[in-house]
C-alpha cells in the first residue's frame, strides 16, 4: 500500500494534494506528499507541502552551457556521466514517519 508520493514538482503536489482532499484522503495522515523546487505553498489550514529545494540558477546555467557547447562544437558533447546538483528536502508537515 503507498504511504507517500513525490511529484514533479509543488504546483503538481498542491493539484494532487486537492484531488485526494476531494477523496477523503487526508495528508499526512493517510498519504504524505513531496513536490519538488520549494515554493512554500500552504496547502490547507496548518499543512505546508514538504520539498525538495534544489540550485534553480545553477541548473539553468549549467543547461545554457551545455546548449551553446553542442551547437558550438556539435550534438556529440553532452556529457557521458550524469550532472549532480547538491539539494535539501525542506521538511514541513505533509509527511509523517510511518515506521
Amino acid at each position: 500500500e503507498c504511504t507517500a508520493l513525490v511529484c514533479y514538482n509543488d504546483m503538481l503536489a498542491e493539484e494532487i494534494y486537492h484531488d485526494l482532499s476531494q477523496k477523503g484522503i487526508r495528508v499526512p495522515q493517510d498519504l504524505s506528499i513531496v513536490g519538488f523546487d520549494n515554493q512554500n505553498i500552504k496547502l490547507d489550514g496548518d499543512c505546508y507541502l514538504t520539498s525538495v529545494q534544489h540550485p534553480r540558477r545553477k541548473l539553468g546555467e549549467t543547461a545554457a552551457n551545455l546548449v551553446c557547447d553542442m551547437i558550438e562544437q556539435g550534438c556529440n558533447v553532452a556529457p557521458v556521466e550524469p550532472i549532480i546538483m547538491p539539494s535539501t528536502i525542506v521538511a514541513r508537515n505533509s509527511i509523517i514517519r510511518r515506521f
